[in-house]
């Protein structure tokens, strides 16, 4: 074999490594960003489930809208029904900015810099969640009561307020410590995937 044949042989040679190297580093990214996405469909999913329960809540409340016949019953229920519709707004806003980073798009620095800021707004937007839930609690109560049951604060039983309202604030505290572990062990589970990448690239 000639010369120029060899280096010929050797050219093309070099180009086919560098194009399986190509390949190789696209289809890690794709198999990354699929797993990311998965890892954050975790979260997502049960988001939007509470997302439509909290709708639901709305449109229950805006139907039985006239059974309320006091002043804090009628400021109890727009206060609830604002929360309702904005919290769930800000969570799935934050956790579509989180979902929308791309490891096949973004190289990784512009990805750790998107991912970072998005993973911020989650935290921030889930501390804000637990702490507006123990006010929606007692805030819908008179609410509640009266479409329920069709009494008014002033007809309950003081024992049983006594013993219901801790109650409540019990299941809350655990529901939103729940909530908030499910978010860090995925959002820790995600930081180990990125780190994989930053490993591989």
């Amino acid at each position: 074999m000639e010369l120029e044949e060899m280096k010929e042989v050797w050219a093309e040679m070099s180009q086919e490594i560098k194009q399986q190297k190509k390949l190789n580093t696209k289809m890690i990214h794709k198999m990354t960003e699929i797993q990311y996405k998965n890892r954050i469909n975790k979260i997502l999913l049960p988001e939007i489930i509470g997302t439509v329960i909290c709708g639901l809540t709305v449109f229950y409340i805006l139907l039985n809208f006239q059974k309320l016949d006091t002043w804090y019953q009628i400021t109890a229920a727009i206060i609830s029904m604002s929360m309702l519709i904005i919290l769930p707004i800000l969570s799935l806003k934050s956790l579509k900015n989180l979902y929308n980073i791309s490891p096949a798009v973004h190289n990784y620095k512009e990805m750790i810099v998107a991912y970072n800021k998005a993973k911020q707004q989650v935290k921030f937007v889930q501390k804000l969640s637990i702490y507006f839930s123990f006010i929606l609690m007692l805030v819908i109560i008179p609410v509640f009561l009266k479409l329920f049951s069709n009494k008014d604060l002033s007809q309950l039983n003081f024992v049983k307020i006594a013993w219901s309202i801790p109650l409540a604030i019990i299941f809350v505290v655990f529901m939103t410590r729940w909530v908030f572990k499910w978010y860090k062990n995925t959002i820790k589970s995600t930081d180990t995937l990125l780190a994989e990448l930053n490993q591989e690239a």
